[in-house]
């Protein structure tokens, strides 16, 4: 049996969240919106929830998902380190969040290549 000081760490995770944005250096980049693909990582404390069954005590990744997907489509990033950077940033705004990693890709960007991307992992 649990009792109340008992941690339970978890991942919480958002896969292939896909979104159209401005992002790069070159003029076509800059004037035509590309095709992003994310995966988000949160890594949280699930003890308190998984013993309430109350979203007031779980990590409310919905809203993290709604606050990522309005920034990045409203986004006009040059680099993919500073996207990925913020949106990471964004993730560790939510309380429960302890750690969060984003893998962010451009579709089709390289000619010969299904994407290029970057992997950030940040910590509170």
């Amino acid at each position: 049996m649990m009792n109340n000081e008992e941690h339970i760490p978890a991942t919480l995770f958002i896969k292939n969240l896909t979104v159209r944005c401005i992002i790069g250096v070159n003029a076509y980049e800059r004037e035509h919106e590309q095709e992003i693909r994310m995966q988000l990582f949160l890594w949280t404390d699930i003890a308190k929830a998984s013993r309430s069954d109350n979203l007031e005590d779980a990590l409310d990744y919905s809203a993290i998902y709604k606050a990522v997907v309005k920034r990045v489509e409203h986004s006009k990033f040059y680099l993919i380190e500073h996207l990925a950077y913020e949106v990471a940033t964004m993730c560790l705004q939510h309380p429960l969040t302890r750690k969060a990693k984003v893998v962010i890709e451009k579709i089709g960007a390289l000619e010969k290549a299904e994407s290029s991307g970057i992997e950030l992992t940040l910590e509170k």
